[in-house]
Formats: structure tokens, C-alpha cells, sequence
């Protein structure tokens, strides 16, 4: 389920296979896509962090999903709670928010490594970025320096406060 706001189309890249593209030209700042996510106590392959032991899960049908992974991203990933529905389960809006302006016809996604403290399946990143890291696998993979860079480039307090807070020592891993 989405919320409406919806910037990109889907297509398919002869090398990525299907990946989002802004209709049109996005200014730094906007919200690119706006989708309903129910917590959970479980990761998957597609969920956000959203603390230390929850999980933000997007509804079928959404297309968050197709963002690709960045090493240098012009989106960023952002999480609101709204009000509980009737069933009394939680729920967030993950927005994926432009970090700079976007052209129209560029795909566009977010720096995996910002929205988990680790992978429990970490693969191989293909960006071609100058700053690739070379592997995703988490927030924790990453050095001191990489860490510092996605703090001042984000400035995603999800990741200072929830993901940081003392997680050392947990296990927050993806599952199948």
C-alpha cells in the first residue's frame, strides 16, 4: 500500500533488471515515495531497521523495494510512525527522500549499509562509485571513516539513535 506520493517508474536496466527512474526533475529534499510499512520483530530481505529489534516491512505492491543500492546514493531512507489502524498494529511510513537534486531519466536509490546494522546474506556491490565499499552487509561492515561519511551525508538520526545505540553486542540479522 502506498501513501500516494510517488515521483519514479519502474523499468528494467539490461545490467540491474528492473530499477526506479524519476519521472521527472526531483529537488534535493522532496519525498520521492511514501509507503505504508507494518514492524516486526524479523528482518527480511526487504525491511528498513527501524530499532534495535524492529523491522519496517513495505505492503506487496509497493516499489521501495526496487531502489537500488548506492554506494554514492542521491536518496536516503526516512521512517515516521503514524497512529495505530484497528488491528492495533504498528506502523511507519518509509519515505525515500531525494539528498540531492535528481534528473529527470536518473535512477535513483539509497546506501543499503544505512538500513540494517548487519546482513546476515551480504553480497557484492556492483555500483562502480569511486567511494564503493565493495561489499554490503550492514552499517556494522563498514569502517570508522565509512560510518563517519554516511553520518554527515544522511544525517539520519535513525542510525545514531536506534542502530548505534549499543548494538554491539546484539544479533540483528537478516532471515529468510
Amino acid at each position: 500500500m502506498t501513501s500516494g506520493i510517488t515521483l519514479v517508474t519502474p523499468r528494467h536496466d539490461e545490467k540491474k533488471g528492473l530499477v526506479l527512474v524519476a519521472d521527472q526533475h526531483i529537488r534535493r529534499g522532496a519525498v520521492i515515495i511514501e509507503e505504508q510499512a507494518e514492524i516486526l520483530d524479523r528482518a527480511s530481505m526487504h525491511s528498513v531497521q527501524y530499532t534495535p529489534s524492529k523491522h519496517a516491512h513495505t505492503f506487496e505492491g509497493g516499489i521501495l523495494k526496487l531502489a537500488e543500492h548506492m554506494c554514492e546514493p542521491n536518496c536516503g531512507i526516512a521512517i515516521v510512525p503514524v497512529a495505530a489502524d484497528s488491528s492495533n498494529a504498528e506502523r511507519v511510513l518509509v519515505k525515500l527522500v531525494a539528498l540531492r537534486n535528481i534528473s529527470g531519466g536518473e535512477s535513483v536509490g539509497f546506501n543499503y549499509n544505512t538500513s540494517d546494522w548487519c546482513f546476515s546474506h551480504p553480497f557484492q556491490c556492483e555500483c562502480g562509485a569511486n567511494s564503493c565499499t565493495g561489499l554490503i552487509g550492514g552499517f556494522s561492515k563498514l569502517t570508522s571513516k565509512q560510518q563517519q561519511s554516511l553520518f554527515e551525508l544522511f544525517d539520519a538520526p535513525y542510525i545514531a539513535e536506534g542502530v548505534l545505540g549499543n548494538l554491539d553486542s546484539q544479533e540483528n540479522v537478516m532471515q529468510e
